[in-house]
């Protein structure tokens, strides 16, 4: 876990998109403007396509995939975790981060000890289309914590700033924050691009009533 009061990282350009771009202007440099007999036309050749294999070779990851790599994640009274989530094919040992939907917002770092044939979950709407999986955490820690929410597959930092986390998720420089409200039975989980772009939503059934707290842009279907 990491301290930031920065949520702008002030990124311009990936690296290797400023490799590939200083490798494509030297080459126009050197045969339409000066043209300085430094090497054969071949060797020049050969240099820049190993550049531009360099420079794809370490690109930055695909597109974050909200459906897939966020999912619920509740902390069992034996200090195990259960993660619900859309994605059958996380391994045994992945890391996954867990914003703990607590207040403050912390961060619990855990790991995929198995994937289980039937739900761990303690909510009766799954969906068909969920994975479950037991989380092993790294602090054996039994106190009680609030149903949160789990990111798969992401290196960035996970940041925080007066009491709630950020991430970069997408890799865009646009930080990510994440929410927790009631409605009058359930849980709305949401992670939000911006203070207005809801990116991902899912509702967790409590099976009894509590005092909502939410608002409409929390569950609408209208984003």
């Amino acid at each position: 876990m990491t301290t930031d009061d920065n949520d702008n990282p002030g990124v311009i350009a990936f690296p290797p998109f400023i490799l590939l771009a200083s490798a494509v202007i030297s080459v126009l440099v050197h045969f339409f403007l000066i043209q300085l007999p430094i090497m054969s036309y071949s060797a020049c050749l050969i240099c820049g396509i190993v550049v531009v294999i360099l420079a794809l070779s370490i690109a930055p990851p695909s597109t974050f995939d909200y459906f897939s790599q966020i999912g619920i994640v509740e902390f069992l009274p034996d200090a195990s975790a259960c993660l619900t989530i859309p994605n059958p094919s996380l391994k045994v040992g992945e890391a996954v981060k867990t914003i703990v939907l607590d207040k403050p917002q912390v961060l619990e770092t855990a790991q995929v000890e198995k994937k289980l044939d039937k739900s761990c979950s303690r909510n009766p709407e799954v969906s068909a289309a969920d994975a479950f999986y037991a989380l092993r955490l790294k602090r054996n820690d039994s106190d009680p914590k609030p149903v949160s929410i789990a990111v798969a597959r992401f290196a960035g930092e996970v940041h925080f700033k007066d009491g709630f986390a950020h991430a970069d998720l997408a890799a865009t420089g646009s930080m990510h924050s994440f929410r927790s409200c009631a409605s009058t039975e359930g849980l709305h989980l949401t992670v939000w691009d911006g203070a207005s772009s809801r990116k991902w939503h899912r509702y967790y059934y409590l099976g009894y009533d509590i005092e909502p707290d939410c608002s409409e842009k929390d569950y609408s279907e209208k984003r």
